[in-house]
């Protein structure tokens, strides 16, 4: 006997979530490169090195596209008010 028609529908959808949530994870990883590096001093190099394993990656995007150094000292110290355990 094959399975009810809306069990059919299910395994299908789920197994398309699946592979969306997989798709969607694979994009969502932020690789920094030795162009986002050069934009900043030595010493924001330093921050960004130690900060990249905690920052996902919508915050290592938001974090490199900012303008000056001054502006990401801002954003790390918002983001540690955020994440301070």
């Amino acid at each position: 006997m094959s399975p009810p028609h809306n069990t059919t529908r299910a395994l299908v959808l789920a197994a398309l979530l699946g592979a969306v949530a997989t798709l969607a994870s694979a994009k969502a990883e932020y690789k920094i490169t030795p162009e986002d590096l050069r934009k900043l001093d030595p010493r924001m190099q330093r921050e960004a090195a130690s900060l990249q394993y905690l920052m996902n990656a919508h915050q290592l995007r938001q974090f490199f596209a900012l303008p000056s150094d001054s502006a990401r000292r801002q954003w790390i110290t918002r983001f540690w008010a955020r994440n301070d355990p």
